[in-house]
């Protein structure tokens, strides 16, 4: 268990790090920051949504693929 901590640990400071660095360092104009946060936000619903309906990169195939016993 202290292995796993201390691996974790420190597998995390780099990019810990480089996310501080560069959130301190970036300056948005508020209006885009929304803009892509809302953005970003409707994809993370529609996305899903979109490639279910229309079988977006075959991913429907795929999974049917996987789930089939006889595979």
């Amino acid at each position: 268990m202290r292995a796993f901590l201390l691996a974790t640990g420190l597998g995390m400071i780099p990019m810990t790090l480089l996310y501080v660095v560069v959130g301190a360092n970036l300056s948005v104009e508020p209006w885009l920051a929304v803009t892509g946060g809302m953005l970003a936000i409707a994809m993370i619903f529609v996305f899903p949504r979109l490639a279910e309906r229309y079988n977006l990169f075959h991913l429907q195939d795929v999974i049917r693929t996987h789930e089939d016993p006889e595979c």
